[in-house]
């Protein structure tokens, strides 16, 4: 009965490590704080995207208002995680039980959000550049 159980923990112990993607990005590699660098479509003027070690994520992004001026934060708060396929994926909640996922790509420290245009226009890119490493989130 021994042997059995060491057997089966050594199958399931290669069943988790196979699972893991060879190719993509480390936890370290992912987070930290991310500057908004460019914008295609009617997405935000400027913002910011952190991504905490813990999995936890929040994005602040600014609108321009009509007049030409910067429109007061929109935070929100949300998590992301690492595919098995080696994907990054992040959610966001928007003030309700509905759950923002844009399309999500990473590649060497650029993090770029794809989604619809609220108003049927072309899809909103949001290209982000890793500006700081290693994040923590404090806890009130």
């Amino acid at each position: 009965m021994k042997h059995f159980s060491v057997i089966v923990g050594l199958v399931f112990g290669s069943a988790l490590v196979s699972c893991r993607s060879s190719t993509g990005p480390e936890l370290s590699s992912v987070t930290g704080t991310y500057a908004l660098q460019s914008v295609t479509g009617r997405g935000p003027a400027d913002g910011q995207l952190v991504l905490y070690s813990s999995g936890a994520a929040e994005r602040s992004v600014q609108y321009l208002l009509g007049n030409g001026t910067l429109g007061a934060p929109y935070v929100e708060s949300g998590y992301f995680t690492i595919t098995h396929q080696g994907q990054v994926e992040v959610g966001f909640r928007e003030g309700s039980d509905y759950v923002f996922k844009p399309r999500t790509t990473f590649q060497s420290g650029v993090l770029t959000l794809e989604y619809g245009d609220a108003l049927d226009g072309p899809n909103v890119v949001e290209t982000y550049k890793r500006i700081r490493t290693s994040v923590q989130r404090s806890v009130f």
